[in-house]
């Protein structure tokens, strides 16, 4: 059954988060609704990719819950750098990787969002020939390609230039706007910062501190 715009999604309460459990953070406790861009900003060192990586699953709590209130999809997007670019796929192929629902017919899903993101003319191109803001929209369509309720971005506009970074954030707002999809971002680029903070969206933040 589809969540009602508004309707919380993640209940975070106590959390401590870290490594072997060794806490990086003081105790945490907020909510994400649906349709919201959570932001977790903060220097680097601060724990945003930790706390991230905690959220989506990919790592336990040192103590503390995280409530996920949907059985949906949930999907992730790494730093630029993270990405491999060598992989010998073409860009249509790399976004058809994202497809973990296989009732999903993988040719029409991969056009509908490419149509959606306004990257089909990167289809046929190989991955590693493209753009670093290139890169992170075919990235971000593989991430949306299995229609997911939550999407992870990890510091997503690192490396990009300024219109790569603008072009990419503001597919960012379009896809929030247009699918009720929450988007939990890190980032701690200033410029990145002011688009988000001057976007008008429904948006809550959180600050880590050393």
């Amino acid at each position: 059954m589809p969540i009602t715009l508004g309707t919380q999604l993640i209940e975070v309460r106590d959390l401590v988060i870290g490594y072997n459990r060794q806490p990086i953070t003081r105790s945490l406790s907020f909510t994400i609704d649906t349709g919201e861009l959570f932001l977790i900003r903060g220097d680097n060192g601060t724990g945003k990719s930790t706390l991230l990586r905690t959220l989506a699953g990919l790592i336990p709590p040192v103590s503390g819950t995280i409530k996920l209130k949907t059985k949906q999809i949930k999907s992730w997007v790494a730093q630029n750098q993270q990405t491999q670019t060598v992989l010998p796929f073409t860009a249509r192929e790399m976004i058809e990787l994202g497809i973990v629902n296989h009732k999903f017919n993988s040719d029409s899903a991969s056009v509908l969002i490419m149509q959606k993101l306004g990257i089909e003319p990167l289809a046929n191109k190989q991955y590693s020939q493209l753009s670093g803001g290139q890169q992170q929209k075919i990235m971000l369509a593989r991430a949306l390609v299995s229609s997911p309720q939550i999407v992870f971005l990890d510091e997503p506009t690192e490396g990009l230039d300024a219109d790569s970074r603008k072009s990419f954030l503001e597919t960012v707002f379009s896809i929030i706007r247009d699918d009720s999809c929450s988007v939990i971002i890190t980032t701690h680029d200033s410029e990145a910062l002011s688009q988000i903070d001057n976007e008008n969206l429904a948006k809550s933040c959180l600050v880590l501190e050393q």
